[in-house]
């Protein structure tokens, strides 16, 4: 499973040390990009939706809080983080409103990034895995947030097989 992270920053030097940062996530394949603005990240996220956007909040253009609005307006992305060298407590209310997961000051502290990320990368595998079992419910309501075993899977596809053949005779 790949966690898709789109960074959005004015400040070439952070954007390039955020993805060295997240790249070397041991846990977490992440495939990120990045954006030195609001409207070249709408764009970005337009094309290819992203599961994670950490973007700065005062930018040329615009800012993060209002290109956060404006994205999960479209549903182009879930998760959001704030980064911001400004400690102001406005931004902070702002970001809580809008449902961000972090606010994370600059220089930001590595560790604190990272644990999100995986955080957020385990939240995505577990929304997959509900997502696969969805067919298996109808024949076994009692599943969990557990793997669906190899021979549980072959047996309702092999059953859903059957019902498709009988369906198509009728």
């Amino acid at each position: 499973m790949v966690l898709r992270i789109l960074i959005v920053d004015d400040e070439r030097l952070i954007l390039m040390g955020l993805k060295a940062c997240i790249e070397k996530i041991q846990d977490v394949d992440c495939q990120v990009r990045t954006a030195v603005n609001g409207k070249q990240a709408f764009e970005m996220l337009e094309i290819e939706p992203a599961d994670l956007m950490i973007t700065d909040v005062e930018m040329d253009g615009g800012t993060g809080l209002e290109l956060i609005e404006k994205v999960r307006s479209r549903n182009l992305c879930r998760h959001f983080m704030i980064l911001s060298g400004y400690d102001k407590f406005e931004y902070a209310r702002t970001a809580l409103r809008l449902g961000v997961e972090d606010y994370l000051l600059k220089p930001v502290d590595k560790d604190v990034l990272r644990k999100n990320i995986s955080r957020i990368a385990k939240e995505k595998g577990k929304a997959g895995e509900l997502e696969l079992m969805k067919p298996y419910t109808v024949y076994f309501p009692h599943l969990t947030g557990d793997m669906v075993p190899p021979s549980l899977k072959k047996s309702v596809d092999f059953i859903e097989i059957g019902r498709a053949s009988c369906r198509e005779r009728v």
